[in-house]
């Protein structure tokens, strides 16, 4: 299990500042749970085929129920396989059904090597327009979002997902950069330091 914790170095931090700016805005490449006005934000890049990345889906939800003042902006960024592309550009095209949010929880509870079929099926099950959000997921607008999630990861040179960015919502800088499968009782030890 990988499991890195660091505080950012200058060097980062000035990195990481212009991207915390454009991070922290409730953009169209980003899915927000939690307190959209909270006063700590967590942000996380994540595969919808990363093992770790699922892990970390049942933790970042406990510190959601925990942390009323949690704002968690989601960032997907489909670096493994294929199947990583269209499951990225169906979430985001069920967001233009107003269902962003309850789809993405919904494939996080799925096992890893779910068929595009499954994925249909379950957004029938949720009401969903499949016509449309076939052709959502095929538009140049869920397309440049994805491109620029991949953008904003990339520019952090990180080996890997899931990588979370944690910092109180007014900083112009995270406090901490974590990488991994991050325990929770460190995640909210982290949390209770940003209080």
């Amino acid at each position: 299990m990988m499991n890195r914790r660091s505080r950012i170095t200058f060097f980062q931090q000035c990195l990481i500042t212009s991207l915390l700016l454009f991070l922290s805005l409730p953009a169209l490449a980003a899915i927000i749970a939690g307190n959209p006005k909270g006063t700590i934000t967590l942000v996380e890049f994540f595969d919808y085929q990363c093992p770790h990345c699922h892990v970390m889906a049942n933790v970042i939800n406990r510190l959601i129920v925990n942390n009323p003042d949690l704002r968690v902006i989601y960032r997907i960024v489909p670096v493994i396989n294929p199947n990583s592309k269209w499951q990225a550009q169906m979430v985001l095209a069920a967001c233009n059904q107003t269902a962003c949010e309850p789809f993405h929880q919904a494939l996080m509870s799925l096992p890893i090597n779910i068929t595009l079929n499954q994925v249909i099926n379950m957004a029938s099950a949720m009401g969903l327009n499949i016509k449309q959000l076939q052709e959502d997921a095929q538009s140049p607008s869920v397309m440049f979002q994805i491109k620029q999630n991949i953008t904003a990861f990339n520019a952090m040179h990180n080996a890997g997902v899931p990588v979370l960015l944690l910092g109180r919502t007014s900083a112009t800088r995270p406090q901490f950069h974590l990488l991994g499968e991050i325990p929770e009782s460190v995640l909210q030890q982290d949390i209770d330091q940003l209080k």
